[in-house]
């Protein structure tokens, strides 16, 4: 749990009577300013603090993006230890599918149109009776080819980028990296589910590895 002075929280009290604190982090679009509301929420350390926290979590999950966000929001919920498991639970699963990648493999192209270029370039050989035309379709089918290839890898690379636009699973991940826990069937659950889903980007399933090897796994 984070230390600051109560002079800060007590004032920062003073100046939300009108809402939680948590609605004034959300509200907010300076970092710092966040930092130090989810600092002086940690500080009061109670159940509606702990709900505070993951109202933020759940709905500025933009703010994670800043590291400095990211690390003082995580350190203050998992000061909670397993109180605050169901909650990141709840996040993770509401967030998994927004996360999850279509999975394509690396080999599409051998797999879809590799076979039916070179039958086309096979069936040129074979009917193609002058060179030179013969050459200007092989290179053609080529050409064509590559640039399939080249559509492909784009597909797969904007796959990879919409799979990797929601930080909550690794914030989840990391939170409970955080805790001061050994063992729980629960999370051990979780984590192997998570390392073992190849739909997940690569830094998820990471981070899962990283957690199950904490557990025991």
């Amino acid at each position: 749990m984070a230390l600051i002075p109560w002079t800060f929280v007590y004032g920062l009290v003073d100046l939300m009577t009108e809402e939680p604190m948590g609605s004034s982090v959300i509200k907010s679009t300076n970092p710092y300013t966040k930092v130090q509301g989810i600092k002086a929420i940690d500080a009061i350390h109670s159940s509606t603090g702990m709900e505070q926290l993951f109202q933020i979590l759940n709905t500025d999950s933009e703010s994670l993006i800043n590291i400095q966000v990211s690390e003082a929001l995580s350190q203050a919920i998992a000061s909670y230890g397993t109180d605050a498991k169901p909650g990141l639970m709840s996040a993770f699963q509401t967030h998994l599918k927004s996360t999850q990648t279509t999975n394509l493999p690396a080999n599409l192209y051998d797999r879809y149109f590799a076979q039916s270029i070179a039958a086309l370039q096979s069936e040129i050989n074979a009917q193609s009776v002058d060179p030179q035309t013969r050459q200007s379709e092989l290179q053609q089918v080529t050409a064509l080819g590559t640039s399939i290839q080249s559509d492909l890898n784009s597909v797969q690379i904007s796959s990879l980028q919409a799979g990797n636009s929601d930080p909550i699973l690794d914030f989840v991940l990391n939170t409970f990296m955080q805790m001061n826990i050994t063992q729980d069937g629960d999370v051990y659950a979780l984590a192997r589910t998570t390392a073992s889903d190849t739909t997940l980007p690569e830094t998820v399933r990471g981070n899962a590895l990283l957690l199950l090897a904490k557990l025991g796994g």
